[in-house]
Order: structure tokens, then C-alpha cells, then sequence
């Protein structure tokens, strides 16, 4: 995607006792954010819990990723130092890439904690955005089988203005 301007790491929950993905990329152009926020409206105007389409992740992978929602591009130089030294390994790589002048979100960010994950190389089936008044996530079934995952939430207000 050449006009990407939103990059995410969210967590992947699967049904009971299967193998799947434990973490999604997400990546959304300007136009997909537009359309996001033009959802999330609808959803309020016609009161209705949320609006689906059809739609999934960039990526998905496997490992152990927990979201330490610590380290924005707006924490501090002295804040960053001060992670370095968590225990999560994703807090301890935000807090470098930071360090370094990184956004949270950019591509050589993303790259760097993707090394600490395998790609999940299977398919899902029937991908769907569920778009609420203030939220989105993605949800659908790994193929072939009737097992269902879904990603954590991403709130409509960390996406950015365009």
C-alpha cells in the first residue's frame, strides 16, 4: 500500500483450543481512515451498534506481543530511557526506535518488532471491518474450518487527521 499513513500492531484473539495468528498489522491508507470516520457517523446517525464491510489485516503473525500502549510518539526523551529497561520486549523496542527519532508507527518501527514475531502463513475466511461510533476491528474465520478470531479494537481517535 504506497499511501499508507496509519501502521498498527493489535493483538488477534482466536476461538478455544486452535492455532491462529496472535497479532494482526494493520495498515490503512487516507482514503481507508476517510471511509473509517464516514462509518463510524453512519453508525451514530442511524443508532446502531456497527457497520460492517468487508475487510482484513495487511499481515498476520504469531509470538508473543502484548500491546504496552506506553510509548506514543508523544512520550518524552528521559521517558523513553526510563522503558528501555522493561520487561516487555515491545516496550524496550518503542522506547529505542523513539529514542532514535522514530514514530511509533513507522515502517522501520514496525519492522523492528515484527522481528520479534514469525509470519502466520495460513488463510482466514470472510473478513470483515466492524466499524462502531468510536472503534473499529476486524473479525473472520480461519479458512476451512468454522473457527473464528478477532483483533483488539483500534479507537477512531488515534487514527490521524486528514
Amino acid at each position: 500500500m504506497s499511501d499508507t499513513v496509519f501502521r498498527k500492531l493489535v493483538s488477534v484473539s482466536v476461538g478455544e483450543d486452535s492455532d491462529g495468528p496472535s497479532v494482526a498489522l494493520i495498515e490503512l491508507s487516507s482514503v481507508e481512515i476517510r471511509r473509517i470516520r464516514r462509518l463510524a457517523k453512519a453508525a451514530k446517525n442511524l443508532m446502531v451498534t456497527a457497520i460492517e464491510d468487508y475487510g482484513a489485516p495487511a499481515e498476520f503473525f504469531t509470538g508473543d506481543y502484548t500491546n504496552p500502549n506506553t510509548v506514543t510518539d508523544k512520550t518524552t526523551i528521559e521517558e523513553c530511557g526510563l522503558l528501555i529497561n522493561d520487561d516487555n520486549e515491545v516496550t524496550a523496542v518503542l522506547a529505542k526506535r523513539r529514542l532514535a527519532g522514530d514514530s511509533v508507527h513507522s515502517e522501520y518501527t514496525l519492522n523492528c518488532l515484527k522481528s520479534l514475531l514469525e509470519s502466520w502463513d495460513h488463510s482466514v475466511d470472510c473478513e470483515r471491518m466492524c466499524v462502531d461510533r468510536d472503534s473499529f476491528h476486524y473479525r473472520g474465520y480461519l479458512k476451512n474450518c468454522d473457527v473464528s478470531w478477532s483483533t483488539d479494537s483500534i479507537m477512531i481517535s488515534e487514527l490521524p487527521v486528514s
